[in-house]
Formats: structure tokens, C-alpha cells, sequence
């Protein structure tokens, strides 16, 4: 019997990773959907979503039900800074909302001015937050565009996150 190693799988064209917890958005341009409904039944403890920017439809977010993956504790969101976006981020990071379990929350290339409900009083959905970092936000009115960092030490459960600058 022999056994296989993969490395990626490719279907309809299209390069899938097949490993989390690094998953990679695909979806080109003749494409109606792109590869991130194949994360509807994953449940990783640390998710890491790059190409955000090729997501086709903020109905595909809200299909793979993040807010339910409870067994995740790390969330990295991530697009890429002055690519084509098929869909408006601010519409497309309110589905994305994480789960409750979130400890650490990353986002990255947000081109959104404001940011949707669970983010302006993100404490109260992620009770549970340790860290957040806010990087590379080009477009947001509501905070400088370097790079932000929020900490919060595991013992204080204070709902208060001090905001602070990170090198």
C-alpha cells in the first residue's frame, strides 16, 4: 500500500491549499464563487483567511457561519492592500463576525471607513479577547492607518482594551 503526501489539491482550475490553518481565497474573474464556502464545516482552533479581496459575495461569509466555529481561538483576517475587491469590506467583515472563543484577533488591509457592529464594541461579542491587532487600514476615518495593537492580560477581564502603538 502506498501512501500520499498532498501538498494542495487543484479543482475546476482552481489551487486549493489543503491544510489549514492558513487558507488562501481563490475565485477568478470568470468565476461566480470563489473556494471559501470550503470552509463551511471546518472548525480549526487558529484560523489565518488571506485574499479576502476575492471573496464574490458577503452571502458566501455568512455561509461558512463563522460565529459558530467555537472551537476557535485565533482569527487572522487578511486582504490585500489596493487589490479589486468583488465585494465591499465593511459588508464582507460583518458576516465574517468570529466566534465568542476568539482570544486573539488579527486584521490586515481592511479598506473599510468604519468597521460593522461587532467591531465598534468588540468586547461585548468576544468576551474573551486577549489581543487584537489592526494593521495596514488605509481607508478607516475612525484610526490612524499604521499598525494598532490591543492587549488585554487574561487575568483583568475588564471590558476596557487599552489601544497602543505597535513598532
Amino acid at each position: 500500500m502506498k501512501l500520499f503526501h498532498i501538498k494542495e489539491i487543484i479543482l475546476d482550475g482552481v489551487r486549493e491549499p489543503s491544510f489549514l490553518p492558513n487558507f488562501v481565497v481563490y475565485g477568478g474573474d470568470g468565476q461566480s464563487s470563489s473556494n471559501l464556502l470550503q470552509l463551511e464545516y471546518e472548525n480549526p482552533p487558529f484560523l489565518e483567511i488571506t485574499n479576502l479581496e476575492k471573496v464574490k459575495s458577503a452571502e458566501e461569509a455568512q455561509r461558512i457561519k463563522l460565529v459558530e466555529k467555537q472551537s476557535m481561538q485565533r482569527l487572522d483576517l487578511v486582504w490585500t492592500r489596493d487589490a479589486k475587491r468583488f465585494v465591499d469590506d465593511t459588508e464582507l467583515l460583518e458576516q465574517l463576525m468570529p466566534p465568542d472563543t476568539v482570544e486573539e484577533f488579527l486584521l490586515q488591509g481592511y479598506n473599510g471607513v468604519s468597521f460593522p457592529f461587532w467591531m465598534m464594541d468588540i468586547t461585548t461579542y468576544l468576551h474573551r479577547l486577549n489581543k487584537v491587532v489592526l494593521k495596514d487600514l488605509p481607508s478607516c476615518n475612525k484610526l490612524a492607518t499604521t499598525t494598532w495593537s490591543v492587549t488585554k492580560p487574561r487575568a483583568a477581564r475588564d471590558p476596557r482594551i487599552g489601544w497602543h502603538y505597535e513598532d
